[in-house]
């Protein structure tokens, strides 16, 4: 199977954000995103 699911970090640049939504506490990334579902993930803003 195709994917990584370990225990480690990966950074991915590029992604954008598409969307915020308050209500549900979530945000919408255009791009790919590592991880399994309903993973943490950590966003950070680049300047």
């Amino acid at each position: 199977m195709a994917g990584r699911h370990g225990n480690y970090q990966v950074t991915v640049k590029g992604s954008r954000i598409v969307k915020i939504d308050m209500d549900n506490k979530a945000v919408m990334v255009s791009g790919p995103v590592p991880g399994a579902r309903n993973s943490k993930v950590l966003v950070k803003v680049l300047e």
